[in-house]
């Protein structure tokens, strides 16, 4: 009996299929890839809020401070006269575990999270800290729509800053106010859910809450 190789006909039809399956599982590999990494965000962004909360009750509701582009301070300097990233400042709430910090959405960054600040800038207590002051729990009028924190899709900093905030940027949405990816928020109840936009109707990054003069920097009116 003799063996039949295959033809050249039958070899290409073996490719254009093996072509169709691929061109099919590719998109559902992919998405369930990014899935993933969207799950992993959440669950390290709430564990960043309980983290906070801790932090706040154990420091008379005051969240920690950030200060600006700060990377990890060496272990044995003194936050007092060098200020230490509010990431390191609460190092003790997470189990000193930094990757609770690294987004897996975030490249090109050390640290893909960024603290919701934008309230201490914007009190009309004059503190003696501005713009660089801690944000006062028990001011916070909406705790479910203040947003607390983030991941930091469209942030311009450098690669180990680790004091990311939002002081002047919207770092989890575009500066146009625009649509852009659904990205996981923050907030101050210690929920997290993803949005696109931000929506002065539903969060906000102030003490008033969702009332008139609602806005964020680069938000649409």
């Amino acid at each position: 009996m003799t063996n039949r190789g295959f033809t050249l006909i039958e070899l290409l039809v073996v490719i254009t299929v093996i072509g169709i399956i691929s061109a099919l599982l590719v998109p559902a590999v992919n998405g369930s890839l990014q899935k993933s990494k969207d799950a992993k965000s959440v669950s390290n962004l709430r564990q960043i809020g309980v983290a906070l909360t801790g932090y706040a009750s154990d420091n008379n509701n005051l969240y920690p401070a950030a200060h600006g582009d700060v990377p990890y301070k060496p272990d044995d300097s003194d936050p007092a006269t060098t200020p230490w990233p509010w990431q390191q400042q609460i190092d003790d709430y997470v189990g000193k575990d930094r990757n609770v910090f690294k987004s897996p959405n975030v490249t090109g960054v050390d640290y893909g999270y960024y603290l919701g600040s934008r309230a201490a800038l914007l009190d009309d207590t004059g503190l003696a800290t501005k713009p660089f002051g801690p944000v006062n729990r028990l001011r916070i009028t909406e705790m479910s729509k203040h947003i607390l924190g983030g991941e930091c899709v469209y942030w311009a900093s450098s690669q180990t800053d680790a004091d990311k905030d939002d002081y002047s940027q919207t770092p989890s949405f575009k500066q146009d106010g625009s649509r852009g990816k659904r990205t996981p928020v923050l907030f101050a109840d210690g929920h997290v859910q993803s949005y696109d936009q931000f929506d002065k109707n539903i969060m906000t990054a102030r003490y008033e809450g969702v009332r008139d003069g609602n806005a964020y920097p680069w938000s649409p009116p």
